[in-house]
């Protein structure tokens, strides 16, 4: 994953070098299970490419302890070898695979993957079709940070947001009009951000996503993830007070029997490599219906806009990206990023489409609160024309002026 959306070459990272990120090293067995998983997930250049840094690993040690001391944990030659044939002939390259079979062959003919070679030389495997990945996510991930390409409309800018109290203010930066998408800087303490993450740590579980109405755990969603409830640390109630009076949403946690205004904070981690592919934070029509849903969806509607805290920073990687709007927001600790997934109109809005870029180096933490439609039916109000932004009702918004 790192190497497709990161253009990270094998050999690099074989020397723990990650665009000048140094980490541990690489071996020739580690070179081998690589390979291996690429070969089995259809990424035959990859493949390649650590299969021949495994084999030149693998030749140097074999020189250096002799082959009457060859360790059992050191991937043979002709598993290699073998395995690059079968890669080669998945591409269309039968002389190549040949080839290697022929060394493979003579080296250990018992081999598991030297039969498998043997035998698909005559039965020809179909081509493996390259996989693709969406260039633009691909290019904002490179970016890490990205402003729209109208970004000297004068409507975007940076302001001292003000909330009921008049000494109350927050650093506010607007980086989209349509989709609306904002900045919130220092929106939380150092130490409340680690209370969250110390607090969270012990009930983190794999993230799983919602697909047709089915919980299942998918590659294109890699984290850890567990609820925070506001009763369970009054920092968290007053967390939850602070983004409402930040957005002008109602954000009051499900209770049972009442509208619903917001979901209970969301605490997820990103280790190395963690990702979350492009999505939109709304369920689907069947996922709704579920009867399991931790909220009901005739009490609430659906998720109307994301308040997306980073706990941490992050050293390469972990960018959101908003794929249809052209727009990447590297991690700052301790600052929120803001988006309504509907319209004033009422209607989804598809620009909000976004993902989480894979994480090269350090740890990303998030929180985030999910505010939904009907608990805010008379907080968010809809705008007075078909087409009318955020920013045409968001001055009455924070004046209390409900339509």
């Amino acid at each position: 994953r790192l190497q497709r959306v990161y253009n990270l070459n094998a050999s690099e990272m074989i020397r723990g070098n990650y665009y000048g990120w140094l980490g541990p090293e690489l071996d020739e067995v580690d070179a081998w299970k690589i390979g291996e998983t690429a070969f089995t997930e259809g990424h035959l250049d990859f493949t390649i490419q650590w299969l021949y840094e495994a084999l030149a690993m693998t030749r140097k040690r074999e020189q250096s302890i002799g082959v009457g001391n060859f360790e059992d944990r050191i991937p043979a030659t002709a598993k290699i070898l073998a395995l690059l044939g079968r890669s080669y002939l998945r591409q269309g390259l039968a002389d190549k695979a040949a080839e290697m079979y022929t060394q493979a062959a003579y080296m250990d003919p018992r081999d598991g993957n030297v039969i498998a070679l043997k035998h698909e030389l005559v039965d020809k495997p179909p081509l493996t079709e390259p996989r693709i990945i969406d260039e633009n996510f691909q290019r904002l991930c490179l970016l890490q940070n990205k402003l729209t390409n109208n970004k000297f409309d004068p409507r975007l800018n940076c302001v001292y947001r003000q909330v009921i109290l008049p000494y109350y203010r927050f650093k506010q930066e607007l980086i989209s009009v349509s989709p609306y998408v904002a900045l919130f800087y220092d929106v939380i303490t150092d130490y409340e951000s680690q209370s969250i993450i110390n607090f969270s740590q012990a009930k983190l579980e794999r993230g799983n996503v919602e697909f047709n109405g089915t919980i299942i755990k998918k590659e294109y969603r890699t984290s850890d993830l567990s609820f925070v409830k506001d009763d369970d640390l009054p920092m968290i109630a007053r967390l939850s007070k602070r983004v409402g009076a930040i957005t002008n949403l109602c954000t009051l946690q499900y209770v049972p029997g009442e509208t619903l205004s917001a979901e209970p904070f969301q605490v997820v981690n990103y280790g190395m490599g963690g990702y979350y592919s492009m999505h939109y934070d709304p369920f689907d029509e069947k996922t709704l219906n579920r009867s399991d849903m931790h909220v009901e969806s005739s009490q609430g509607g659906n998720r109307l806009a994301t308040f997306l805290i980073y706990l941490t920073d992050v050293e390469r990687g972990g960018s959101t990206v908003f794929t249809n709007a052209d727009v990447a927001v590297r991690p700052v600790k301790n600052m929120a990023l803001f988006w309504y997934s509907y319209k004033p109109s009422g209607e989804l809005d598809t620009d909000t489409l976004h993902a989480g870029c894979p994480v090269v180096v350090g740890h990303k933490w998030v929180t985030n609160k999910w505010m939904w439609l009907y608990g805010n039916t008379f907080t968010r109000r809809c705008g007075l024309t078909q087409d009318a932004t955020q920013l045409d009702i968001d001055q009455h918004m924070m004046k209390g002026w409900w339509a």
